[in-house]
């Protein structure tokens, strides 16, 4: 999940990633994680980008924490998803376990 903000103010102040990169003293590794969602902004590096695009700090450290929420969201979603099947799967042998008996039992009487 891409930290939209930080690409959009790099496209609009025709920064390159690596000048970015180096303005944040971390290497471009670094930095392409850090725009794609992957590295959370840190105090510092807010600091230097809210100097660099003029603009309140707030803003940058808001979208990155809503970033962060978003993907735990995601996590806790595909969390869910996996348990959901997991007890589907089971569910169904129960089911054929259910049949079975009904099945014996009536062929019993």
């Amino acid at each position: 999940m891409d930290n939209v903000l930080l690409r959009l103010f790099r496209l609009q102040f025709k920064f390159c990633r690596s000048t970015l990169a180096s303005k944040l003293e971390i290497d471009l590794k670094d930095y392409l994680a850090l725009e794609k969602g992957d590295l959370s902004l840190t105090l510092k590096q807010a600091q230097v980008l809210s100097k660099l695009y003029n603009v309140k700090i707030i803003h940058l450290l808001e979208s990155a924490r809503q970033l962060e929420l978003l993907k735990v969201r995601q996590e806790i979603i595909q969390q869910l998803q996996l348990e959901n099947s997991r007890l589907n799967h089971l569910m169904e042998g129960g089911y054929e376990l259910i049949h079975r008996y009904k099945n014996h039992q009536h062929e019993a009487a």
